[in-house]
């Protein structure tokens, strides 16, 4: 399975576009890249996928409970990756990982019935 995340390369003055296996064969919905070197995915089951030596290997993981979540969003920042999950209820939160240490969950949606979007849940996580 391809992964959906194309490595923008600069070989002299042109822009190329290279093509990465993925270690999941979940469905990734989001990318973030920080630098050529530091790229995450987000996905389907909990799953995140990352490299930090611009490609040349990947790994995959999930995030501890949060295994029946859809990571519609990823952001990450040097030393600070946010996971974005949107659905019903609890099921729309942010989790945050700083590098080294274990994720967080840092929101949760009060209301039951209720769907937040991942992008909207960053924005006001980042914001307060």
């Amino acid at each position: 399975m391809r992964l959906a995340v194309l490595l923008l390369l600069t070989a002299t003055a042109l822009a190329q576009w290279q093509p990465q296996e993925s270690p999941t064969k979940e469905s990734l919905r989001g990318v973030s890249i920080f630098d050529r070197e530091n790229i995450w995915a987000s996905g389907t089951h909990g799953t995140y996928v990352m490299t930090r030596d611009g490609g040349k290997t990947w790994n995959a993981g999930k995030v501890p409970g949060a295994e029946d979540l859809d990571f519609r969003g990823v952001k990450v920042f040097k030393e600070d990756v946010f996971l974005l999950a949107s659905g019903t209820g609890d099921k729309s939160r942010i989790y945050h990982l700083h590098i080294g240490k274990q994720w967080e969950l840092q929101y949760t949606n009060p209301e039951p019935k209720g769907f937040s979007t991942a992008w909207c849940l960053l924005a006001s996580a980042m914001l307060s």
